[in-house]
């Protein structure tokens, strides 16, 4: 439980800073952002951004605004594979909504980024082309979390690897760990500087990456496994909402929520010191926003149940309540924030304190 506790210590710092360093508490920090020396950049940034608030509220218009004729086609074929059970713009407003992104130059006036929803461990690969005084998408490639870390080769899982690594550890631990695995595995693909030199260590591994992408079977197997776990993802979220057992948790969090866009932090206070004050405190300033936050993923066991809410506007910044149960009792054990720019960015200490954990 130390070990636990630190680590929680560790990424409320980690909130800190990132939260510190933005203007806005938007997605300006995500992972991946194309270099300052680009002129693009400002730019592109803010075309991405724009472009998941439009398309967490019409999904549909804003993928045939900012598409081409082709990229349309794909993103098509994307919603026929990944959305079979969910309805299409509920999928699409779902799936952005909580995806973070990350960005890289290639060529000439175009870039490549990626969304990617840590809940599902899929992304979706798009290329943005720079002309006419805006960017448009021009191609779009649905793939599974472990393509990415497997640098194009399978390979694929089932399960999303947090809820594989939560067999074993925490799902606290086990999202972030799973988030900045992903993240720093796509920019040693594509690096911030966009430069590929004969001697860079990736080159190769980045060759196979955009080879294994136009393989069909490769695609049909990712296809596959992505729908699989999206699907997986929104039945447990129907689950949370309609299940007479879970009927306390979801009280507990609606309760959360409510008092602490009032500012009344008392539900978090009684949980101390398993909620570190900082992470009371950041909650507290950002108080009007967390008011605000979504269910995005919940994860059940018998005795425990942890709630994972984030914004739409912000899908970085994620609110975790680790609910248990004690004799019929239902409380909060604790509160804590993942972010997931802090994931990627400080994935070797969170690789050693994995480490830790799992030592006998």
């Amino acid at each position: 439980m130390r070990r636990l506790k630190h680590y929680v210590s560790l990424l409320v710092l980690g909130v800190i800073l990132a939260t510190a360093a933005q203007s806005d508490a938007g997605t300006d920090s995500a992972p991946g952002n194309v270099p300052e020396t680009s002129a693009l950049q400002p730019q592109l940034i803010e075309a991405v951004k724009d472009f998941r608030l439009e398309a967490v509220a019409e999904p549909v218009a804003a993928l045939k605004a900012r598409s081409s004729t082709s990229a349309i086609r794909e993103f098509t074929n994307i919603e026929k594979a990944l959305f079979t059970g969910t309805p299409p713009r509920v999928g699409w407003t779902s799936y952005l909504a909580a995806s973070t992104y990350s960005v890289a130059p290639l060529v000439g006036q175009t870039s490549i980024v990626l969304f990617y929803h840590p809940w599902s461990d899929t992304a979706i690969v798009t290329y943005w082309q720079y002309g006419d005084r805006r960017f448009v998408i021009t191609h779009a490639e649905l793939v599974l979390g472990d393509y990415i870390r497997g640098y194009g080769r399978p390979p694929f899982e089932a399960q999303p690897l947090w809820e594989r690594e939560s067999a074993t550890i925490t799902p606290l631990l086990a999202v972030p760990l799973a988030v900045g695995e992903t993240l720093a595995a796509f920019e040693n693909i594509y690096p911030f500087n966009g430069k590929v030199g004969d001697g860079w260590a990736f080159a190769e591994q980045r060759a196979g990456f955009e080879k294994n992408m136009a393989n069909k079977q490769v695609s049909k197997a990712m296809h596959a496994a992505a729908n699989m776990r999206f699907e997986r993802g929104v039945t447990a979220l129907v689950r949370y909402e309609q299940d007479g057992k879970l009927e306390a948790y979801r009280g507990l969090t609606t309760l959360l929520l409510s008092s602490i866009k009032n500012g009344d932090m008392s539900g978090l206070n009684v949980t101390v010191p398993q909620t570190s004050q900082e992470t009371i405190d950041l909650i507290r300033v950002n108080k009007d926003k967390v008011g605000q936050f979504k269910v995005v993923c919940v994860v059940t066991t018998r005795d425990d149940c942890f709630v994972f809410l984030s914004h739409p506007a912000d899908p970085n910044n994620v609110l975790v309540f680790w609910f248990q149960t004690d004799k019929g009792k239902y409380g909060l054990r604790q509160a804590s924030i993942i972010n997931h720019v802090f994931s990627v960015t400080y994935l070797k200490q969170i690789r050693e304190v994995v480490a830790k954990v799992r030592e006998p």
